[in-house]
């Protein structure tokens, strides 16, 4: 094990590996991932379509830890493999209250297989649902893709 993913099991990890600091219990996984979806158009109103991508990241955990959401920020996404953990080298951009997954596409249009490789990564850390992003669509409408665990 990882002295990262060890020192995370230590102190309450998930099977991610990621401390389980839950945030907002009052909120169901459906209320945020509709705040999700508002603070996505707010943002895409404020800034366009054209910033890089971190600037989104960055934007949406700031919005939404305004908003009273626990934000954590590049997620590792790590593999259990013979009693230990493993990392996998990916990442998720934004984990909101331990319960919805972000990832703020790169490229346009987001890819079919984009989203069945985000797919694997919520199975993989235990998020049922997720949300693949893309800014630089013409309206936010065409750049919200949901992402369910199968």
């Amino acid at each position: 094990m990882g002295l990262y993913a060890a020192r995370l099991r230590g102190q309450g990890a998930s099977p991610s590996g990621v401390p389980r600091q839950i945030a907002s219990p009052s909120l169901n996984q459906q209320q945020i991932a509709e705040k999700v979806v508002r603070v996505c158009y707010a943002v895409h109103a404020a800034l366009g379509g054209e910033q890089p991508a971190e600037t989104y990241v960055d934007a949406l955990a700031e919005h939404l830890t305004k908003a009273g959401l626990k934000v954590e920020r590049h997620v590792p996404i790590l593999l259990p493999y013979d009693g230990q953990y493993v990392d996998t080298g990916h990442h998720v951009d934004l984990v909101i209250a331990r319960k919805v997954a972000i990832d703020v596409a790169t490229t346009t249009p987001v890819t079919e297989e984009e989203r069945i490789d985000f797919g694997s990564h919520l199975q993989l850390a235990g998020y049922a649902i997720g949300f693949v992003l893309d800014f630089r669509a013409a309206t936010m409408a065409d750049g919200v893709h949901m992402v369910t665990q199968k």
